[in-house]
């Protein structure tokens, strides 16, 4: 999904899905690399920090849920 919402802390981002999301990935162009943030995955592990507006970014979730961001 392209994010529609403010900047957001991808850890609040997930559990607005209640637990439902597993994973997050978004392409950095800049260095051409994938981030990530996997919930099971210790923090220093995940290197997917925050979701910025208009950026695309994939999901990954055990259900259908509503992911947002405007806290």
């Amino acid at each position: 999904m392209t994010w529609p919402y403010a900047t957001t802390a991808v850890v609040a981002a997930a559990a607005s899905g209640q637990g439902s999301v597993t994973a997050v990935y978004g392409y950095d162009a800049g260095s051409r690399t994938w981030q990530r943030y996997v919930a099971k995955l210790p923090p220093g592990a995940n290197t997917l920090q925050r979701l910025e507006p208009g950026q695309a970014y994939w999901f990954f979730a055990t259900r259908a849920s509503a992911v947002r961001g405007d806290f």
